[in-house]
């Protein structure tokens, strides 16, 4: 007898069967893989666009609880023409006071001139003591929306302006911009605030010296919406000191990622919509 030597090995049908599995295996892992990615990549885009939206609402609240709604600038910016934010109408000074003489009842039930909306675009705040506004607005940037090439995506922007007041009587005869180098004796065409133009206008906001960014670039604001409670300033309107009381502000935001920083990732995610209330805290009438 002799001994026969034992072979060892694969045989190739075995080998193509286990390179099959190998390669399933592979497929299966790395679309798992994608798929944990995608998700966490949705996630974390979710969580700073709610993020970017709560830091948002919570500088809007506490605008408002620092300072009183603008009446005079509502009724200015609707008084049917073509004026700049804080300019006055050509009618005259102070011309929404004048439409209720020794505070009497409001007789004009559309003094705020809001048309047919019942909201507000545009967010028009005063300081308590007249010299100061602050106004709030969406402006429109040189980035599209994927879905939307025709629409440019959108952040908040602000505009703060400051009161000159030349003869020292508390009331501002005209407003300029609030930044280093204007000053009220500049030309007008340097230091005179700026028509909503620029808001409406695609752009860089972050090259402009007039509106700043007030949000940033990765939240893509759809939509901004302000409900004025009364539509009318109650310490003007109405004569009976029991109906003053705290105007207040419905906030309704609605947002999205922005397309130009996640990419086609953002196709996947519906705009949310995020509403508040807020009541002004300042109780006294503003000087104008």
């Amino acid at each position: 007898m002799f001994n026969k030597k034992q072979k060892f090995g694969f045989t190739l049908i075995e080998m193509i069967v286990a390179i099959g599995l190998v390669g399933a295996i592979s497929v299966l892992t790395s679309s798992a893989l994608i798929n944990v990615m995608k998700t966490n990549k949705e996630i974390a885009m979710h969580q700073s666009v709610m993020e970017d939206a709560q830091t948002i609402i919570n500088m809007l609240v506490a605008e408002i609880k620092n300072n009183a709604i603008d009446y005079e600038e509502y009724f200015n910016r609707n008084c049917g023409y073509n004026i700049g934010f804080g300019v006055q109408c050509p009618q005259g000074y102070s011309q929404y006071s004048e439409n209720f003489p020794g505070g009497k009842p409001n007789n004009n039930e559309d003094a705020i001139k809001t048309g047919t909306n019942i909201y507000q675009s545009y967010l028009f705040l005063r300081s308590p003591d007249g010299m100061k506004k602050i106004i709030y607005g969406l402006k429109k940037t040189d980035k599209s929306r994927n879905t939307e090439q025709s629409k440019p995506e959108q952040i908040l922007a602000v505009l703060n302006l400051k009161g000159c007041d030349n003869d020292e009587n508390g009331i501002p005869e005209k407003f300029i911009i609030d930044d280093d180098g204007y000053n009220c004796s500049d030309p007008p065409e340097e230091a005179n605030p700026p028509s909503d133009a620029e808001l409406t206008t695609p752009g860089d906001v972050y090259k402009m010296k007039k509106f700043h960014p007030a949000s940033l670039t990765r939240t893509d604001i759809i939509d901004i919406k302000f409900y004025i409670t009364p539509s009318n300033d109650p310490h003007k309107a109405y004569n009976d000191p029991n109906s003053v009381y705290q105007p207040k502000v419905v906030i309704v935001l609605t947002v999205k990622p922005s397309a130009s920083v996640y990419g086609n990732a953002v196709n996947n995610m519906a705009p949310f919509t995020i509403q508040t209330t807020v009541s002004q805290e300042y109780l006294g009438e503003i000087k104008s």
